[in-house]
């Protein structure tokens, strides 16, 4: 919708725009499993691993919003493709970490450049006018990112 007002409500704002995310990340989801045959849960935690370091089970169960059990399925599989592994706890011996292997590196690499050249193509698609206006909206986008990164398992406020 064009708007020739900046005055937008949060509700008319967030009516319009979940849709279009949702769209965007269900689509996205689809095009980047098929594309890379990654899953969006483990990109995530390749991701979180590569951010933060070697975790234990049960802070990726809490930063993938999921039981242990879950978490637990997820890093045996993970392990049995050979992109992570399960090693000993450096600060607790009574303890493992998950940390990326070489090839979890490599793994979490090409699905960064499968994305970069499926957002590209998505991209050159628009008129340099969207285009622009994207840019221009994402240090808004940006602010959002990090304020609902700071109320993760907040729920709605």
């Amino acid at each position: 919708m064009e708007r020739a007002s900046a005055a937008v409500s949060p509700e008319q704002l967030a009516a319009e725009l979940r849709p279009v995310l949702t769209s965007i990340t269900v689509s996205w989801r689809r095009e980047m499993g098929s594309a890379t045959g990654v899953g969006v849960s483990q990109a995530q935690l390749l991701l979180a691993l590569a951010t933060c370091g070697a975790q234990r089970v049960s802070q990726i169960a809490a930063s993938q919003g999921v039981s242990g059990a879950s978490a637990t399925g997820l890093i045996s599989r993970m392990e049995g493709a050979g992109w992570v592994r399960r090693c000993p706890d450096p600060a607790d011996g009574r303890g493992v970490v998950v940390e990326m292997t070489d090839l979890g590196r490599q793994v979490l690499d090409e699905a960064a450049a499968v994305s970069t050249r499926l957002l590209t193509a998505r991209l050159g698609a628009l008129s340099p006018e969207h285009r622009a206006r994207i840019a221009a909206a994402l240090p808004a986008l940006r602010g959002l990112e990090r304020d609902w990164a700071g109320h993760r398992g907040a729920g709605p406020r």
